[in-house]
């Protein structure tokens, strides 16, 4: 197993795609046992990542439902108060809770370990292509660590309290009523979250494709309102259907857009 975590030799000359895998699938495998660990980790404390994570946005102690709920008696708008009341989930597939167990424990692990799936491709591109490229992406693990927490946190507590609210009070008849499913509540929070988290990598994704020659400035700036119509229509498909909620996810990841053509500002 130590081996695995030993770096070779830098100065390897690779001459074929085998070489190419070869060095790939060191890297690969160093993710993947640490992935399957913190999945592991994850997924005995369950406690924590279904009561205090994933079902917090459903309560009206949540802290993005009491300031709406504070704001609504403060200006008198009733409607701002979102998730003034809790509802039950129900399971009713036999094998229901142990298979969402898995999958959201899954994406936790995810959303833990895509920094150091970062690493490990700064690391992969110092074997390839030698110490000058690997330098010039110094910082690209903090940042990518920044941008996933500010993402995720922005899902966890702008975007998903407000598609609970809106999803949870839309009804079609007052013959109807909503019983929601765990599966359908974990699939939507997950996500959300996950989608959202990994958007937000948008500005560090540009800046290594923009190192290693394969994105400029130009040609973000040539394409950037068919971005904005891209973002727009993203949006629609991930928020309930009202325009306020469509606003906020669209216009950060615009925001995110413009950004990463100001770190390719150095290309032509």
């Amino acid at each position: 197993m130590s081996a695995l975590f030993k770096i070779k030799n830098p100065r390897k000359k690779y001459n074929s795609v085998y070489d190419y895998a070869d060095a790939f699938r060191i890297h690969l495998i160093r993710y993947i046992v640490l992935l399957l660990l913190i999945f592991f980790f994850v997924f005995i404390n369950k406690e924590i990542l279904f009561d205090q994570i994933l079902f917090a946005p459903k309560s009206p102690g949540f802290p993005t439902n009491l300031l709406m709920c504070n704001l609504a008696l403060y200006f008198g708008i009733p409607d701002l108060c979102i998730n003034s009341s809790n509802f039950q989930l129900i399971n009713y597939e036999l094998s229901g809770q142990f298979s969402l167990h898995l999958i959201a424990s899954f994406v936790a692990a995810l959303l833990l370990t895509f920094p150091f799936l970062v690493y490990e491709f700064i690391r992969f591109i110092r074997k390839v292509a030698g110490d000058n490229l690997a330098s010039k992406l110094k910082g690209s693990v903090l940042i990518s660590f920044t941008l996933l927490i500010i993402g995720v946190l922005f899902a966890y507590f702008v975007i998903v309290p407000l598609t609970i609210n809106f999803l949870i009070n839309y009804e079609l008849s007052e013959q109807l009523t909503n019983l929601v499913s765990m599966s359908s509540y974990i699939s939507n929070i997950t996500t959300l979250v996950l989608v959202t988290g990994l958007a937000f990598q948008l500005p560090l994704v540009a800046f290594l494709l923009g190192k290693i020659g394969m994105l400029t400035k130009s040609f973000l700036k040539k394409y950037r309102k068919h971005a904005l119509i891209v973002f727009i229509i993203f949006a629609g498909i991930i928020t309930p259907p009202d325009v306020f909620s469509q606003i906020l996810v669209a216009l950060p990841m615009y925001l995110l857009y413009e950004a990463s053509i100001w770190v390719l500002r150095s290309e032509n």
